[in-house]
């Protein structure tokens, strides 16, 4: 899978020690009305020197429901990544994030997907979120990063 991530590349041509995180769960369980899940646990903070999001998936009940990235440089995506926010008319990055509606998906289940690389650094936080004023199921969700271990070297 690095041979096309040149961020990838670059750390393998250096000799850099990196790895890949992986987490799939297809875990049922409820998000609160109005209230984010931080994952992989409550107030966990990736921190490397670099890291890329190869893949960020989760799959809902409802489309009020979405995921959310924070990292550093100052990035936010806050609620914008919902279901209802990218599957039903308002602007979404072609190709980098989209989400699933039924008929395309099972009935009752909504998913939003990041599928090209997002380049991060120092820290990155992921959380699935829900916008309703009920709560709603989380169905499955997983994400793919590759990290960096070591700091580059001075040049």
């Amino acid at each position: 899978m690095s041979a096309w991530i040149p961020q990838i590349n670059d750390w393998e041509r250096q000799g850099l020690d990196w790895q890949y995180i992986d987490q799939a769960t297809m875990s049922i369980f409820e998000i609160p009305a109005n209230s984010m899940f931080q994952l992989p646990i409550a107030l966990h903070t990736f921190t490397y020197p670099e890291g890329i999001i190869l893949n960020f998936t989760a799959a809902f009940d409802h489309p009020s429901c979405g995921i959310r990235i924070e990292c550093d440089p100052e990035f936010d995506t806050d609620t914008f990544f919902t279901v209802n926010t990218m599957a039903l008319g308002l602007t979404r990055p072609e190709i980098l994030v989209y989400a699933l509606v039924p008929p395309a998906t099972p009935a009752g289940v909504y998913s939003v997907r990041i599928v090209n690389p997002w380049a991060w650094n120092k820290w990155l936080r992921l959380y699935l979120f829900n916008t309703d004023s009920i709560p709603h199921r989380v169905l499955g969700h997983g994400y793919h990063l590759a990290v960096l271990k070591e700091e580059r070297p001075k040049e």
